[in-house]
């Protein structure tokens, strides 16, 4: 199998990653839940067993061939080196390699979260057209059927500033665009801003507190609320963004009558959010 190049494919500087990301990623998971056990301190092969059906699977899709798990590890280290080459290391950087962080924020071996991988459609990530040496930031962007357009970059965090604070590195995120151009685009002004923020983001944890961090995105969706509207009946109060009902009070009016819980309140959340909005309800 040939080193993959990681030369650039557009004009952002980003290569698209070929098909063998998903091995990688289904490898790693598999590995990892051989070794899960039950609460009754049991070997649990459920999970592993169902990314063993996933990479059997896709491994015929592409390559019209059956593989057995024998010959996983073997077919892992392949990929690994496909992937892991001269092409992708890098020198007193903010990452040793490229691939370490091609999924951003959503890689199995980063976050230890499995995400259905299906769901993303095209991986890019910066390419070596940029210095392999003394990187202080690197970026991608996951097309996701669900979401669009979503890009992410991971530079130093405020720890750089003071080491007494907390955040040594961050991730900037720009999700639910329809382009990736718009994406990046977003993204860049979200570094850009960063930066510029760097003394107040200080200043902020100096004297209110050491776990400030502005998020631009969640700003946007508490402004919404701020500027919402309340309503109010005989035995309802509704708050309204724009045209559309977000919540209502009531009082609950079931069960025994006239007893606490008769009286006690109820809260309704109606499903009126936007998608990019819907991350924020928990």
């Amino acid at each position: 199998m040939e080193k993959f190049s990681f030369k650039e494919d557009n004009i952002f500087e980003l290569c698209k990653l070929p098909e063998e990301w998903r091995f990688l990623e289904l490898f790693r998971q598999f590995f990892f839940q051989l070794n899960l056990k039950d609460f009754a301190d049991k070997p649990n092969l459920k999970p592993a067993s169902k990314t063993k059906e996933k990479i059997i699977k896709l491994y015929k899709k592409n390559y019209s061939k059956l593989i057995e798990e024998e010959y996983f590890e073997k077919e892992y280290e392949e990929i690994h080196q496909f992937f892991y080459n001269q092409n992708s290391n890098l020198k007193f950087s903010i990452i040793n390699n490229l691939m370490d962080l091609y999924l951003g924020p959503l890689g199995f071996k980063n976050s230890g979260i499995i995400y259905d991988i299906n769901d993303f459609e095209e991986i890019y990530i910066v390419s070596n057209k940029q210095p392999m040496r003394n990187r202080e930031y690197v970026y991608g962007s996951i097309k996701s059927k669900i979401s669009g357009w979503n890009a992410w970059m991971f530079l130093n965090g405020d720890k750089f500033i003071q080491d007494s604070l907390t955040s040594k590195y961050i991730y900037l995120i720009s999700t639910n665009h329809f382009k990736l151009e718009t994406a990046l685009q977003d993204l860049f002004e979200k570094k850009r801003k960063f930066e510029e923020n760097k003394t107040g983001r200080f200043l902020k944890r100096l004297f209110v507190s050491n776990s400030f961090w502005f998020h631009e995105d969640l700003n946007k969706f508490y402004n919404k609320f701020k500027n919402g509207k309340w309503s109010f009946n005989e035995t309802t109060i509704n708050f309204h963004i724009q045209d559309k009902k977000i919540l209502h009070l009531q009082m609950k009016g079931s069960g025994k009558k006239y007893s606490n819980g008769y009286h006690g309140l109820q809260f309704h959340i109606h499903n009126n959010f936007s998608e990019k909005d819907k991350q924020y309800i928990i």
